[in-house]
């Protein structure tokens, strides 16, 4: 057995020193030049000591253990790479046969799930440190009889600077008085999965005055054979008081963030919520600026400053109906919205806005059906349940999110009947469950809003399937996107859906809505649309596809957001 250490980065350093001296002459000065040559060696600031080899044996079935000391002797942390390579060709570390590492532990970080993944794992030394490390192997069966070397390689890799990025803020449970989730981004998974809390700032001072610790659990986000740059961090706080104000960093070796805040939900005071949604870029090299001239775009900016001015309100929770990104499966477009919009959904003393993250059919992948999947949008936000239909209570408010993709950034018919149909019982079960005064529904793809119905667009499928479940449960108002504008009805009833022939690739049926206004929000259901938050907007067009409807009491076609507050006799 053998440690292999490799230094990397050492060198001869030359250093000339010149000295200058000067002798005053009668008629000029006279300049004479000393050089003095001095020679050192640079040292590799990591050092690495064996404490314990294997066994002189092994048999079939036993284990043993390579302990070993790497030190640090620089200021900085460095992340360092630990390879563990065994004897014969093809033998995996975690394949069942030869040789496998069972254990990977460096001091008090188990690393072992990342050894066992490919034979290469990191783990950060932070400056001045010194760890122990073992690594336990285990021999099976059919492990070749004779000598085997097996080699550690150590080896430093970077100087460890990497901050927390993209925070924000959700609720995992059902449980807004007593608990927060907060999510985090770093570039290695090494740099920082540990959030300090109290009730009292502690800017300024030690992460140590902080009372409170919670460690996060971290995870890339992963799909069709690619993941995504960087690791998530995420963890629920628990135990909180209701209607209290935590501070709070987030970080580790790699640094921590600068001091933010967050406050619990007080079940004796209205809550105030913001709805916005559709802030992705235009698609298709300027396709939807070209077909119209009164389209509004302005990306990135309005939604910059939608951000910022909705961080003004003060809410306690902004519900984001879908579409934040075009690409799905696009991890710069996913990175620049976390910098325009997280970013800013920060008060001006620092509270950050917790976001109820509905899915939309563009956070599915590419466009039409390109690497589609729940899995990036559950990746880099943190839900109830399955995260993708679920519902959180608030003083006097129930919210009911559901999922409307169609399967994919396309919204194709079959996907969105397979979606429909598999939360129907889940939406009988929830409404049956709240006695909150309020009810509000909130999902990506509307079923009233500028487009005529009767057509064979998916949305259709969600008018079957859901218009009359949602009205008959007692929800007072749905709120959705997709359509870039915004849109309320009066209060109304869906009092019938008739199927009606129609002729398109996907169906040859469609579903048409037949529906009575009512007088008062008591006797109906208030629709609206708010796909507002800087997308391309869909302008009005008297006699176009998009125009007003006998059942809208308002209609804009511009950047905005609504604002409600919520208390137990009124939603304003």
């Amino acid at each position: 057995m053998r440690i292999s250490k490799i230094l990397r980065g050492s060198s001869l350093l030359l250093i000339t020193i010149i000295l200058i001296t000067s002798v005053l002459a009668i008629a000029a000065y006279v300049y004479s030049g000393i050089t003095i040559t001095s020679r050192t060696e640079i040292k590799e600031p990591i050092r690495v000591y064996r404490i314990k080899g294997l066994p002189s044996t092994l048999w079939p079935g036993d284990v043993g253990t390579i302990e070993f000391k790497v030190e640090n002797k620089d200021t900085k942390p460095y992340i360092i790479n630990c390879t563990v390579k065994l004897p014969w060709p093809g033998d995996g570390v975690a394949d069942g046969r030869g040789i496998d590492v069972i254990e990977f532990i460096v001091g008090d970080q188990n690393r072992t799930a990342d050894l066992r993944d490919d034979g290469v794992a990191h783990f950060v030394i932070e400056g001045k440190e010194t760890l122990t490390a073992k690594v336990t192997i285990k021999a099976h069966g059919d492990v070749p009889s004779g000598v085997a070397d097996i080699t550690i390689d150590i080896i430093r890799s970077v100087v460890l600077n990497d901050p927390p990025r993209y925070i924000h803020l959700s609720w995992a449970v059902n449980d807004v008085y007593h608990t927060m989730t907060i999510m985090w981004w770093t570039e290695y998974d090494v740099s920082g999965n540990v959030v300090v809390y109290d009730t009292v700032s502690h800017e300024g001072e030690d992460i140590a005055a902080y009372r409170f610790k919670a460690i996060a659990e971290t995870h890339q986000v992963c799909a069709y054979g690619k993941c995504f740059p960087g690791y998530w961090h995420e963890v629920t706080l628990t135990g909180l008081q209701p209607g209290t104000t935590y501070y709070f960093k987030v970080g580790g070796p790699g640094g921590w963030s600068k001091e933010y805040k967050f406050r619990t939900i007080d079940p004796n005071k209205p809550v105030k919520i913001v709805v916005t949604g559709d802030s992705r870029r235009p698609w298709g090299e300027g396709y939807e600026l070209k077909v119209h001239p009164e389209v509004t775009s302005n990306y990135p900016w309005s939604r910059i400053w939608l951000a910022k001015a909705v961080a003004t309100e003060d809410p306690d929770a902004v519900i984001f109906v879908g579409d934040m990104v075009n690409e799905g499966n696009n991890w710069e477009h996913w990175s620049k919205w976390f910098e325009d919009v997280t970013d800013n959904l920060i008060t001006a003393d620092g509270r950050i806005i917790p976001i109820i993250a509905v899915i939309g059919n563009h956070e599915m992948g590419a466009y039409p059906n390109v690497e589609s999947t729940y899995e990036w949008f559950k990746g880099v936000f943190a839900n109830p349940g399955n995260e993708l239909w679920f519902s959180l209570d608030f003083p006097n408010l129930h919210v009911l999110v559901l999922a409307t993709t169609g399967g994919c950034v396309g919204t194709w018919w079959a996907p969105m009947v397979e979606e429909a149909k598999e939360q129907v019982d889940f939406i009988k079960e929830d409404l049956a469950s709240t006695d909150a005064k309020w009810i509000i529904a909130a999902f990506h793809v509307p079923y009233y809003d500028c487009f005529p119905s009767g057509t064979g667009y998916p949305s259709e499928v969600l008018l079957k399937y859901w218009a009359k479940l949602l009205e008959e449960g007692g929800v007072d108002m749905v709120f959705t996107g997709h359509v870039h504008n915004y849109m309320r009805s009066w209060p109304l009833r869906t009092v019938d859906v008739v199927e009606v022939p129609v002729d398109r690739p996907w169906t040859k049926v469609g579903y048409k809505y037949v529906y009575e206004l009512k007088h008062s929000s008591e006797e109906g259901t208030t629709y609206v649309v708010v796909g507002t938050a800087g997308a391309p907007t869909d302008p009005y067009e008297k006699g176009g596809a998009c125009a007003i409807r006998d059942f809208m009491a308002s209609a804009y076609a511009r950047h905005m957001y609504v604002l409600l507050e919520i208390n137990s006799t009124n939603i304003h």
